[in-house]
């Protein structure tokens, strides 16, 4: 792949990755809440990750290890800088 390609694919792979663990935590948050609507978001927010997931295992085969763990090192710093 080429270099531009390469990067796009990545930094989609991150917003989505950041996009699903804060999804976990509203998930989480409406539950404890007893929202009327907490099931009906919880069906999606899964339908959303089922997609995430699937789209990105051809991805994830196509990079080189070394990409991928790049990606995955700045993935869990950006999260974790999102809840600092």
């Amino acid at each position: 792949m080429n270099e531009v390609l390469n990067k796009a694919i990545a930094l989609a792979y991150v917003a989505g990755a950041i996009a699903v663990v804060n999804l976990e935590v509203a998930i989480h948050e409406i539950k404890l809440e007893k929202d009327d609507n907490a099931g009906k978001f919880q069906h999606r927010a899964e339908k959303l990750k089922s997609a995430f997931n699937t789209m990105f295992k051809t991805m994830e085969a196509n990079l080189e290890n070394d990409s991928m763990d790049e990606i995955r090192k700045r993935l869990e710093l950006m999260i974790d800088n999102c809840w600092e």
